[in-house]
């Protein structure tokens, strides 16, 4: 669920094996300006930023909370917590994980120890001060407490160690080349202790960071009110007095807002139509477009614990079921992207063919032979009796274009005897489901940037504790491959260890895939700085990657 970064390069392990050089684990990707040199494109004029005025922003969820222990925010939860909250790093326009509010992040040679040194003088907007212990009091108290959804993430982590004033090293339980990559969410976005002790549980409601912008008010379902924190660490920004996120999940409606004028800029991270949408307002001169190609993909996923979805032959049997291209048409139109078949982009040095070929094609007879031969088990899973229909619910969120994709499916699976329940859910109960495991199938957006040993960790590692494998599905080859992906030391190492569990993943039928996200984020024409940010050391940022953006250096005239 966090999308930050590019694609990583052959020797990214190595490049972040020096304690003299700040930690990379990735490289360049194209940002879409026609090059290849992977910097972001230039501003589009040579005015000078404007101090004042305010946007309104329409993002397309709700988000659960905003405490970073908690936070289970897609892109547009991402948005509004780029505004309140500070990232320890980012990553540069060539795909190099820099530090942002962190001085420097520097590993020992054999990646076991990641050490932080935080900039000096950063106040919170309570007042207090960011300093090495705040941030052992957020490790111990909040991030590893029995409700965090940074537990997984950080079973790494044996502890937390402050080694002077502004200086802490997070020591791990053994190598791991990809650690840097939580320092770019939730784990990495630093927020005042003393506020969260008062607040309690309600902290999440009215959070307080280092960022740009402080919170003024949330109505859930509604909009979210940020102003211009007058005490920023990085001197003249924000130029903004204001932002208002406004929760908008029909794309349709979004797209006639930015038209009207009622929205500044909106976003997108889904395959769905709207991107032309946009693209011909754009083309029209009412708004402008700054595209990201991710990695990130269009789906479902698969709940390997829930009869009748515990059995293999029934996850694969309902993926030979569907044509692809024909669901990739219904949701996105003239958008359409390729279909996926695997977690990594065809374009991703982590792409493995011979996943990919594992993968259900479709292909109605085997669709149907599969499907039959659970349906006449008279010992099938689900305690019903042999020939009874395969039942089972879908559930997705109540946009428009993703309940086109859920009839879809509907209706390529009743071809074969199967009956769907489809449920549209709200987007923070989406999500709730997903983490509590009561649900069948979800469609769901998969995939990430980050380093393959970060994501794959995430959605695959032990279900009881890690908080983001939705589908339970964890093998003892799975272990032993994430294992050597986190402490391998070449990359031809973790790429084997990458393809092994893409190649289970697509063999047991985990994950439905459709075909590739289109990301971006469209703003009026008197907007700017959206893909121009820059670290406060001067390094390029990666401009509007996933459909987020850093509102700090952001403008209107």
């Amino acid at each position: 669920m966090l999308v930050a970064a590019a694609c990583g390069d052959d020797d990214t392990a190595d490049d972040a094996s020096t304690d003299e050089t700040t930690a990379t684990t990735a490289a360049p990707a194209d940002d879409g300006d026609g090059d290849d040199d992977g910097a972001a494109d230039e501003p589009a004029d040579d005015m000078a930023p404007v101090t004042g005025g305010s946007l309104v922003v329409g993002v397309e969820s709700e988000t659960n909370s905003y405490a970073p222990h908690v936070f289970a925010g897609t892109g547009a939860g991402t948005n509004v917590a780029y505004a309140v909250f500070d990232p320890l790093a980012r990553r540069s326009a060539d795909g190099e994980l820099v530090p942002y509010l962190a001085e420097s992040i520097t590993t020992n040679d054999d990646l076991s120890e990641w050490t932080v040194a935080l900039r000096e003088g950063v106040l919170f907007h309570d007042g207090t001060e960011l300093t090495a212990e705040v941030q052992k009091a957020a490790y111990d108290e909040y991030l590893v407490a029995e409700d965090s959804r940074r537990l997984g993430d950080l079973a790494v982590v044996e502890e937390v160690r402050i080694d002077d004033t502004y200086t802490y090293t997070y020591v791990l339980n053994g190598p791991n080349a990809a650690f840097g990559d939580l320092l770019l969410g939730p784990i990495g976005w630093p927020f005042s202790i003393e506020a969260a002790r008062a607040a309690g549980e309600d902290f999440g409601e009215a959070p307080v960071g280092t960022g740009p912008f402080v919170w003024e008010s949330w109505q859930r379902d509604d909009a979210a009110v940020l102003s211009r924190n007058p005490d920023y660490w990085q001197e003249g920004l924000p130029y903004l007095d204001e932002i208002t996120f406004r929760v908008i999940p029909d794309e349709d409606v979004r797209v006639a807002a930015m038209q009207s004028g009622d929205l500044d800029a909106t976003h997108s991270v889904r395959l769905s139509g709207m991107l032309n949408q946009m693209r011909n307002l754009a083309d029209e001169g009412v708004v402008t477009m700054f595209e990201a190609p991710g990695n990130t993909g269009s789906g479902s996923i698969i709940n390997v614990e829930r009869p009748p979805l515990d059995d293999v032959r029934v996850r694969r049997g309902l993926i030979h079921a569907l044509n692809a291209e024909d669901l990739i048409t219904v949701v996105a139109g003239e958008g359409a992207t390729p279909p996926r078949q695997t977690y990594f982009d065809p374009s991703s040095q982590w792409y493995s063919e011979a996943a990919a070929a594992e993968y259900p094609a479709y292909d109605p007879e085997q669709a149907q032979a599969l499907l039959d031969e659970y349906r006449n088990d008279p010992g099938r899973s689900d305690g019903k009796a042999a020939g009874d229909p395969i039942t089972f619910e879908f559930n997705c969120t109540a946009i428009p274009s993703l309940q086109e994709q859920a009839q879809a499916y509907q209706a390529f699976w009743s071809q074969f005897g199967v009956e769907v329940t489809l449920n549209a859910l709200e987007q923070s109960a989406h999500i709730q489901n997903a983490i509590e495991g009561a649900y069948d199938i979800n469609c769901w957006r998969q995939g990430s940037d980050l380093d393959p040993s970060t994501y794959l960790s995430q959605s695959h590692g032990p279900p009881e504790s890690t908080p983001g494998n939705f589908t339970n599905y964890h093998t003892d080859e799975i272990q032993a491959a994430l294992d050597q992906l986190r402490t391998g030391a070449s990359f031809e190492e973790r790429f084997e260890a990458a393809e092994i569990i893409q190649t289970a993943v697509a063999r047991d039928a985990v994950v439905i895939w459709t075909g590739g996200n289109n990301e971006f984020i469209a703003v009026v024409p008197e907007v700017s700085g959206i893909d121009s940010w820059t670290t406060p050391d001067g390094t390029v940022g990666d401009g509007a990657q996933g459909g987020t953006t850093m509102w700090a250096p952001v403008w209107r005239g």
